[in-house]
């Protein structure tokens, strides 16, 4: 089982967790909507509580003074969200908005509070998600240093299409350059000679599926090349 799932499941148990103790305490799951392009959560906002997503898929980004967006992450089903600022009494350090339409349940802090204290245990599986979302930054901030773009696309490709359970993936461009810190331009000329490869085939403006027998086995050389 690859760290990737492993780290699903566990994000999924907490969601699990997490709604069970709320119908348990009577607390008020507020469901909520989002369609494309609507914010959950807005950097700089007060922290709200928490969102747990049940469908639908998520950009999460930061913006900086001058404008520039950076994409820090895709989020989906099974996801708690809020969890860092709720801790921290900090305002929300990124924004989080539907990339798909997201259905999501609401827990007010004040919910979250009278969960915690009827049931601590859950503080520490809301404790892992943060120490795993931490470790997994740092894990990917080290491999877009060490490995070249077209392993990258790859990497984020494939484990998006894992999420999704679907090779047709419609990744826009744009947000992965700024994942991966590189230009629109540069890594237009990547995907090009990807889908010469066959691992990807493109749409304006978007990846649009995956072949995984490819791109798994171009992964798995780069591995060894830079091993």
């Amino acid at each position: 089982m690859s760290r990737k799932h492993m780290q699903t499941e566990r994000a999924t148990a907490c969601f699990d967790e997490l709604a069970a103790a709320a119908r348990r305490a009577r607390s008020r799951l507020v469901a909520r909507t989002l369609e494309r392009g609507e914010c959950l959560l807005r950097q700089g906002d007060p922290p709200p509580g928490l969102f747990l997503l049940r469908s639908g898929l998520g950009r999460v980004y930061t913006s900086s003074a001058n404008g520039r967006e950076m994409l820090h992450a895709f989020v989906g089903p099974g996801e708690v969200l809020g969890e860092i600022e709720y801790f921290a009494g900090e305002p929300l350090s990124c924004t989080v908005e539907a990339a798909r339409r997201i259905e999501a349940w609401f827990l007010s802090s004040t919910a979250v509070d009278a969960l915690l204290a009827k049931e601590p245990r859950l503080a520490i599986g809301l404790a892992t998600i943060m120490a795993r979302r931490y470790h997994s930054e740092v894990a990917r901030s080290s491999e877009r240093i060490a490995y070249p773009v077209d392993y990258n696309v790859l990497r984020i490709c494939l484990a998006h299409m894992r999420d999704r359970g679907d090779p047709q993936i419609q990744l826009p461009k744009h947000d992965v350059a700024d994942y991966l810190g590189t230009s629109v331009r540069h890594l237009n000329r990547v995907l090009k000679k990807l889908e010469d490869r066959g691992a990807i085939e493109l749409a304006p403006g978007q990846i649009r599926s995956i072949d995984p027998r490819v791109a798994s086995r171009i992964v798995d050389d780069e591995s060894i090349d830079t091993a």
